[in-house]
């Protein structure tokens, strides 16, 4: 029974293993830049909104609550920023390893998307809270904490992500491919036909009997 050696097979084993481990690694460490990153950018970004401190909590009035949407607003614009690096960052990835790589990437994509909520929160420079801290006199307006109003913004990231590979399949088609080769097999030029090569091949005479290439054709009973 042929096969390969079993060396062979157990080195491109560890060289898929590799593989493996460093598309993780490369996803998590661009995860992790971005995510911290977008974080810095959001808490940045946001407006301070005040509220008012009333007996048992926090009073957040129509002018306040408008202006706290900016938080999930500002939000959505670094996620999906983050998500087109990303995804631009993710093309040479997919094209080496294939559309199986696209999951990885995804998961990526929304492991930015916690970092930045993570860090941004703990960036924020608003410090109200409900209930109100100590020392703080009733009637007083102090900063609304950053935060969230839902966690749906953090699927922005994957969508962004996700886009960005789809839209380079369409408008370049083959880039994503990782199965496209520039090489040319070194038999690419031997597999041809029957009286069709160069030299060596066999050409079929008139009386249908096969002779080599280049030779000069006679009739029967002639010398």
């Amino acid at each position: 029974m042929s096969g390969l050696p079993a060396g062979r097979v157990g080195q491109g084993g560890r060289r898929r293993v590799r593989a493996l481990v460093g598309v993780l690694g490369a996803h998590a460490v661009a995860a992790a830049v971005l995510g911290v990153t977008a974080g810095a950018v959001w808490a940045a970004l946001v407006p301070q909104v005040t509220v008012q401190r009333v007996p048992g909590g926090l009073l957040l009035d129509e002018r306040s609550g408008a202006a706290s949407y900016a938080f999930d607003g500002w939000f959505g614009v670094v996620a999906v920023a983050g998500g087109l690096l990303l995804g631009i960052a993710s093309v040479p990835a997919v094209r080496r390893h294939g559309w199986r790589v696209v999951p990885v990437t995804a998961a990526a994509a929304l492991a930015a998307g916690l970092v930045q909520w993570w860090v941004g929160t703990r960036l924020d420079r608003g410090g109200a809270t409900v209930p109100g801290a100590s020392g703080d006199s009733t009637g007083q307006r102090v900063a609304l904490a950053l935060s969230l109003s839902g966690h749906a913004a953090l699927a922005l990231w994957p969508l962004a992500t996700c886009v960005v590979l789809v839209a380079v399949s369409l408008l370049a088609p083959g880039l994503l491919d990782a199965s496209v080769s520039t090489h040319r097999s070194p038999r690419g030029d031997r597999r041809r036909g029957d009286g069709q090569g160069a030299g060596g091949g066999l050409d079929h005479g008139r009386d249908g009997g096969a002779r080599p290439a280049g030779s000069r054709w006679r009739a029967p009973g002639r010398r």
